[in-house]
């Protein structure tokens, strides 16, 4: 909320980088995370990525020439707000100019282009909401940048049920269930009841409102975010106990007030810190904040302390009236009272030959569940249903199934639970036995093979490495070789033409080998042998980070650094200042650094003849 102020005037270098993990579509890295999550500032970046959009998008301008990374997710409501934040203010440290992202349902050989957007005002950041989206499906997010721009960059994504209209009015306004976010789209009046507000509060009258209610299930703190679609709106809300009950309005008692906004009339540096997103937060300490910017407002106020039983009421007004909404999103430990979906599938051992039993185990508390919806997925018999108590469920192939059932109360509650499993092949079910060669126990420096060796496989068969980060040839062989350097259990996936998979996994213990051999004579006459002085260990060595010679009077006559081991071309020749030493015994000092991180100190005494 603005205050308006009497003024009185008184006198007074080049990187190389390797090519990235997630490239193109099948190696999309999947995001768990997608209720209010946004990763750390610059955690990705297309570094090495290159160019992989299946075909012509009308807001990517050069899809044949933009490096692009992708990203994959399973929807868990019907709504998604994406955001990737580059070289901007939002992500401090972040380098991608002109971020572009396409989201696509579908698979990776049958994309289809739900959004698109292109960063064309080389704002370093961009904004997409879409929807709707189907629970239980799995979606796919490509990211590039304009003009072949590399960089890192930030990502957000929040996947949340949509509420299309706010009421205007407590009474009638809608009960939140839980802590998902609350995307509104519009708010223009303050509905039938423009009474709601008391005028000596902080925010004095209803413009543009929206309430919400909720009964707190679980005691603890329960902090708030809003954020407007317009960024320059000035939001005001209010938080209010409500002690006669949820469905009692006329007794509710102002717990927290925040109404700070513009000094109409001052320059913009003296209250743009109570500009954008406002809410309560952990930090703050004050529990109401008037109109203007003054006396340390900055829009935020403390958190509440729900207490379990309890019921309260969110106000939120647009002071602004630009008819805009917001995105409403909670935090804290405390929960809110409401329906819940759940089921279970039997049998539990999950054969895709088997017809399945989804069980549901929904709970609704506070009003009765008057609308199911289960989703098995499309290659399931029947896909979908709206009854309770759904018919047997029977897929056509085997593999990984995502199956999700989303229940709507009598007061608007909505709830969506996934269930993400595998389809097992139980019928001469596909087979893989992992081993090494030459053992499971190897010395560190020495390459081992793994051999996965299939059995009933049906067609051609996929294999998939854990972890990938030794492998540097081939990443879907049946066979790989690579040089370990840590204990480390390896895993292998094998999934066939039919769609049956199949896992082993397998131990490695590396024997670390102390062994280093130095020569104690060596004579730089120039004939090609024995010229250099170096340090030979065994091949477990990464590299001589330090090579010092001392004379016998303790004088340092020669310094290497990262020396490669075992190379005899690398080393002391035998000089001083560009001068040929005298023959006598020296004293040298050598670190060797080995691919697991250990450093060995080898010391010694070598003789120099002529």
């Amino acid at each position: 909320m603005r205050s308006i102020f009497l003024l009185i005037f008184l006198i007074s270098p080049l990187f190389i980088f390797a090519q990235s993990v997630n490239d193109d579509c099948v190696n999309a890295l999947e995001l768990t995370n997608v209720s209010n999550y946004c990763s750390e500032f610059g955690a990705f970046n297309n570094f090495g990525a290159t160019p992989s959009l299946p075909i012509d998008y009308v807001c990517i301008p050069n899809e044949d020439s933009a490096k692009d990374v992708w990203f994959k997710f399973t929807a868990i409501a019907n709504y998604v707000h994406l955001q990737v934040n580059g070289k901007s203010s939002l992500n401090p440290g972040g380098t991608l100019i002109s971020p572009q992202l396409v989201l696509f349902s579908g698979s990776c050989n049958a994309l289809v282009e739900i959004n698109c957007q292109s960063d064309g005002f080389q704002t370093n950041h961009l904004e997409l909401f879409a929807g709707p989206l189907i629970p239980g499906n799995t979606y796919y997010l490509n990211i590039s940048a304009r003009d072949a721009h590399v960089g890192t960059f930030q990502l957000c994504v929040n996947n949340y049920d949509q509420n299309l209209v706010p009421d205007g009015d407590c009474p009638t306004s809608r009960v939140l269930c839980d802590k998902s976010s609350v995307f509104i789209e519009a708010v223009f009046d303050p509905g039938a009841m423009n009474n709601e507000v008391d005028p000596s509060t902080c925010i004095q009258e209803e413009i543009a409102s929206s309430w919400f209610r909720w009964t707190c299930s679980k005691s603890g703190t329960l902090t708030l975010k809003l954020t407007p679609n317009k960024p320059e709106d000035d939001l005001d809300f209010a938080v209010y106990e409500l002690p006669n009950g949820i469905d009692d309005c006329s007794g509710k008692r102002i717990i927290r007030c925040c109404a700070s906004g513009e000094n109409v009339g001052e320059p913009f540096e003296l209250w743009k810190q109570c500009t954008g997103p406002t809410g309560m937060n952990l930090t703050s300490s004050d529990t109401q904040e008037d109109p203007g910017c003054n006396n340390g407002n900055d829009s935020w106020v403390k958190y509440i302390d729900m207490v379990e039983g309890k019921s309260y009421a969110l106000f939120v007004n647009n002071f602004s009236q630009s008819g805009q909404g917001y995105t409403m999103e909670f935090g804290g430990t405390g929960e809110f009272l409401g329906a819940r979906a759940n089921f279970e599938v039997m049998p539990e051992e999950t054969c895709y030959e088997d017809s399945l039993t989804f069980i549901n185990t929904s709970t609704a508390p506070t009003d009765p569940i008057v609308n199911y919806q289960w989703s098995f997925g499309s290659t399931a018999q029947p896909s979908t249903s709206l009854d309770p108590n759904p018919p047997k469920v029977k897929f056509d192939k085997p593999g990984y199934k995502s199956v999700s059932l989303t229940v709507t109360s009598e007061e608007g509650c909505v709830d969506t639970y996934t269930k993400n499993f595998i389809a097992k092949c139980c019928e001469n079910p596909l087979e893989v036995d992992l081993s090494a060669v030459p053992s499971e126990s190897v010395l560190l420096g020495d390459p081992i093979t793994l051999n996965a060796t299939i059995y009933n496989a049906v067609g051609p068969t996929v294999f998939e490495w854990i972890p990938a980060d030794y492998l540097k040839s081939c990443f879907n062989c049946n066979t790989v070789t690579f040089v370990p350097v840590k204990d480390e259990t390896f895993y292998v996936q094998v999934e066939d033409e039919k769609g049956c998979i199949a896992n082993d996994s397998l131990s490695i213990r590396i024997v670390d080998v102390t062994d280093v051999v130095a020569p104690n004579v060596f004579s730089p006459n120039y004939d090609g042998i024995n010229d250099n002085f170096n340090i030979f260990p065994n091949r477990g060595a990464k590299t001589i980070k330090l090579l010092r010679i001392y004379n016998r009077w303790g004088a340092c006559v020669y310094e290497g650094r990262g020396l490669t081991p075992s190379d005899d071309t690398q080393g002391w020749d035998g000089t001083f200042k560009g001068k040929e030493c005298n023959p006598d015994v020296y004293v040298y000092y050598s670190e060797i650094e080995f691919l697991n991180g250990r450093i060995q100190v080898v010391k010694g005494s070598i003789t120099l003849v002529r």
